[in-house]
């Protein structure tokens, strides 16, 4: 890692307070934002201090900089002395959507407000958040977030400010980083590939209780890419939803089309040197402040085939996640809706659906 380590900081108090931490490695992903850190202790260092339980505040620090967190001691184990962190946008997934009479809300600035005033979340503010998005069952403010970003075609995450915010999945924004032309290209698979989006849902309700009467299918296509590289259907199944407008279900099959869909994904990521990644303007990068927070890099000298209209020399995507370790020279970046290739990644795969 170029320049001075970073350092893990706990209730704002430096851990080298308490002991060395070493094997420091944390992770950004996108959506999300700060997603994982761990260290490990020594026996004697870590032997229950008051800093050390569950729920405990964790930054990571480079110098009076942030690089991750503000999120929370999950796992302190004692026995192997390995720590365990979960970023702020994880926490939300164990959060229900909520208003503050406890009735489930559509509405993620009420469940975000509510969740504040009961004391459980700390979060400090957030832009453009999407309208509400109707669901049949009970959320916890990440499905909400999810649900409403996708009819939108944004996705959401916590930043390294402890704001939330959204990005739109619509284009790809204006690269911040750059990868030399010398670096090789990942290859392309088409396994999420899709030009047709056909989404089923509950167009109307009947009877005493209200019950699915009625149901239509929304569909959102992409013909520039099915004219390139051929034309594959998706079914939807939305009814779990509830009741849906026609509006809001071409809005979700859209937004579901526009994450990535109508074009190729990656097969794998970058382990890329300070040298070989800079920034957009040339300088080095400084690798602990690049992160997965919606910002995106240039692959330039390469043929982007993907599914763009013309071929364009240079490849720009929105970066996935990124993989830190405090004594490494190298750091790993994956591309957003990189195709799931390892069994790890297969399983996580599976259990977001």
């Amino acid at each position: 890692m170029n320049g001075t380590a970073v350092q893990v900081w706990i209730n704002d108090r430096p851990l080298a307070d308490v002991g060395y931490a070493g094997d420091l490695g944390w992770s950004h992903r996108w959506p999300g934002c700060s997603w994982t850190a761990r260290w490990r202790m020594s026996a004697l260092a870590r032997s229950t201090h008051q800093l050390l339980h569950r729920g405990a505040r964790v930054e990571l620090r480079h110098g009076p900089f942030r690089v991750w967190g503000p999120g929370v001691l999950a796992d302190p184990d004692y026995d192997t002395g390995i720590f365990t962190c979960n970023g702020p946008a994880r926490v939300l997934e164990k959060l229900q959507a909520i208003d503050g009479s406890g009735d489930p809300t559509d509405d993620p600035e009420v469940a975000l407000e509510a969740a504040i005033a009961r004391g459980v979340l700390v979060l400090d503010g957030w832009d453009n958040l999407p309208a509400p998005f109707p669901a049949s069952t009970a959320r916890s403010i990440k499905q909400l977030l999810d649900d409403c970003t996708l009819a939108e075609s944004k996705r959401w995450g916590i930043d390294i400010n402890n704001r939330l915010i959204t990005r739109t999945t619509e284009a790809t924004p204006t690269p911040r980083w750059a990868i030399t032309p010398d670096v090789a290209r990942p290859g392309l698979a088409d396994d999420d590939y899709a030009t047709a989006i056909q989404l089923r849902y509950v167009s109307e309700l009947g009877g005493v209780p209200a019950v699915p009467s009625q149901y239509a299918t929304a569909i959102a296509t992409a013909p520039i890419a099915a004219a390139r590289f051929g034309p594959v259907e998706v079914p939807v199944d939305a009814t779990s939803l509830g009741l849906l407008t026609e509006t809001q279900a071409e809005n979700r099959a859209q937004g579901i089309l526009n994450t990535g869909r109508a074009r190729l994904s990656f097969t794998a990521g970058y382990d890329l040197a300070p040298v070989q990644l800079t920034t957009i303007g040339g300088a080095p990068a400084f690798l602990p402040y690049v992160m997965a927070d919606g910002s995106a890099a240039r692959h330039h000298g390469v043929f982007d085939d993907r599914g763009a209209a013309v071929l364009d020399l240079a490849a720009d995507f929105v970066i996935g996640e990124t993989v830190h370790t405090n004594d490494a020279t190298t750091l790993r970046i994956t591309p957003v809706d990189t195709a799931a290739r390892s069994f790890g990644a297969n399983l996580e795969k599976i259990g977001s659906r």
